[in-house]
């Protein structure tokens, strides 16, 4: 064999080997999603629900929703009063196509009796939601007389179809802000509770900071419904992916490793896989052969 016989045989078997690799990150990276820490520098939550673990169902309807945050803080699915018909449904194929809840409008969670859920004082909630549907709350709390949330409206002038946060009482603290997602997509939103000065970034939705004048001072949280705002009919239409409450106060350097977990989570293929498969397509093209000298 010559010298430029055997390159040529070296090049096709350089060439088969990276196709082969290169189709087995394909096929991994666009059913992975980064398995990054959520919790940035120790800082554990206070609750934490995930829809793709601690979900317990039957035949697919929701029976329970469980803290993952190992304090043990679950919610229950069943509205009292109500058949387990009314509880939240599982779906199989929600953001990028990963397990998440679904609510119609009239479901909620709220936190079991023996739950021990305490009182969360102020601090940030983060949340990763689609709405399919009309104008509803992602989640509500409230302490004594202190209520807050977080809710989408169809039609809040002169916003039009708005986000809205709030926190009271005695005076009511919040605001509407344009409607940056719309229906049917994925967004992941921050919301500042902790109640410091006014003029700081107090909603973030996908990594965008939004300054609400005030302070969102709610007095924390003695429970939370997720999916509706202490049964007011504000039911929300749509999948909820992820929700975590922090008690006290996170950087704004936190809050932003926060986000780009959950959004590396739950809508964006892992990057270094994505890299890595770029590379390797790479040789693929730019060494077909090999010339003999």
């Amino acid at each position: 064999m010559t010298t430029q016989q055997f390159s040529n045989l070296w090049a096709w078997h350089r060439s088969l080997t990276g196709l082969a690799v290169a189709a087995v990150l394909l096929s991994w990276g666009t059913a992975s999603v980064v398995a990054a820490p959520v919790v940035p520098g120790g800082t554990d939550p206070y609750a934490w629900y995930r829809g793709d673990t601690g979900v317990v169902d039957s035949s697919g309807t929701v029976t329970e929703w469980q803290d993952q945050s190992g304090n043990n803080r679950h919610l229950n699915g069943v509205e009292i009063g109500k058949s387990i018909a009314g509880a939240p449904q599982m779906t199989n194929n929600g953001a990028f196509g990963q397990q998440v809840v679904t609510f119609d409008g009239d479901d909620y969670f709220s936190a079991r009796a023996d739950s021990n859920w305490g009182h969360a004082g102020n601090g940030w909630v983060f949340s990763v939601w689609q709405r399919t549907g009309g104008e509803g709350a992602v989640y509500g709390g409230q302490a004594g007389g202190g209520r807050q949330r977080l809710d989408t409206r169809d039609n809040e002038p002169p916003h039009g179809a708005a986000i809205g946060v709030l926190a009271c009482c005695g005076p009511i603290q919040g605001a509407y802000v344009p409607d940056t997602v719309g229906q049917n997509n994925y967004a992941v939103v921050a919301i500042d509770h902790w109640g410091g000065a006014g003029g700081q970034e107090r909603i973030r939705i996908n990594g965008t900071g939004i300054t609400i004048p005030g302070a969102l001072d709610s007095q924390g949280m003695d429970g939370v419904v997720i999916g509706d705002y202490k049964n007011l009919n504000g039911g929300w239409n749509g999948d909820i992916a992820e929700v975590i409450i922090f008690e006290g106060n996170l950087s704004l350097s936190e809050v932003s490793d926060i986000e780009q977990a959950l959004t590396a989570r739950w809508l964006v293929p892992e990057p270094s896989t994505l890299g890595i498969l770029f590379v390797g397509l790479l040789g693929l093209v730019f060494h077909p052969r090999h010339r003999g000298r």
